[in-house]
């Protein structure tokens, strides 16, 4: 989305204009789409060194060698950043999909504080068609502060879309290597077993082995907790939902365990510890 503000900025500049103020000057934000972190550039002397510099904070923060890419500019006041899912019942490779941002929707907000610059990021993810539109990070020009997105707009995003991410209907699957003491949910549209084996196939990315299958279920999110050395997975309504019946598994097993992590279909996965 490029604003009104930046289009008249840059023809003021195509015209040689030279008596620059703060107005002239662009903050831009790039996003990855593997690990889903960006950066912002802020208060640059063009919108494309804005954009260069944003990237290459972006790509190299996340280090994977995958391509960050451009969402948000902004000349003045605040911009702020909320993800969702798209959902989509026609891709074959979920992982290549997610990698591209096939199932990641955007919002890309602006405003003249930070509440109400992430208000319209979520609005604007939301309108778009996205599921489970949550705030995130929030960039000021005037301070020069990023920063997340305050609490009151995050956890009211999370109840408003708490029920879509329930009314979901997908399997969920998981596998978790114990030699690299890391895991992987997926998730399919279509069945079980795909849903297993992408689980397994994004649990060995990058060389990990021993990745097994711990388990694959219908429903739209699914938890892990550990305990005594062992991960007990469960399935659930909610990401709450999940975590506490992931805990409960984990318990009757090796007796005293803590909530790990948890993904749904829709949204951005997250650690237990938040409920």
């Amino acid at each position: 989305m490029i604003s009104r503000t930046l289009i008249l900025a840059l023809l003021a500049a195509a015209c040689g204009r030279s008596d620059e103020t703060h107005a002239d000057r662009f903050s831009a934000y790039a996003l990855s789409n593997t690990t889903l972190r960006g950066s912002f550039a802020l208060s640059r002397a063009s919108a494309i060194d804005a954009e260069k510099q944003a990237l290459s904070a972006c790509e190299s923060a996340a280090g994977d060698g995958f391509p960050c890419r451009q969402i948000l500019w902004f000349t003045k006041g605040c911009g702020a950043v909320a993800l969702g899912a798209r959902p989509r019942t026609d891709v074959t490779d979920w992982i290549e999909a997610s990698r591209n941002g096939e199932l990641l929707q955007v919002g890309n907000g602006v405003g003249p504080d930070a509440a109400s610059a992430c208000a319209d990021a979520v609005a604007i993810c939301a309108n778009a068609g996205g599921i489970n539109c949550g705030a995130r990070e929030v960039a000021c020009m005037d301070t020069g502060v990023v920063s997340a997105c305050p609490s009151s707009v995050a956890a009211s995003t999370r109840r408003e879309n708490e029920a879509a991410t329930a009314a979901a209907t997908v399997y969920v699957g998981y596998a978790f290597s114990k030699e690299a003491r890391s895991g992987a949910f997926a998730f399919s549209r279509s069945a079980l077993a795909d849903a297993r084996d992408s689980a397994l196939a994004e649990c060995g990315t990058g060389g990990v082995e021993g990745c097994a299958a711990l388990g694959a279920f219908e429903a739209p999110c699914g938890a892990t907790a550990v305990g005594g050395g062992e991960v007990a997975l469960a399935p659930g309504a909610t990401a709450r939902t999940a975590c506490a019946a992931a805990l409960a598994a984990c318990e009757r097993v090796s007796g005293s365990c803590s909530g790990l992590t948890y993904a749904c279909s829709s949204g951005e996965p997250g650690f237990c510890k938040e409920f």
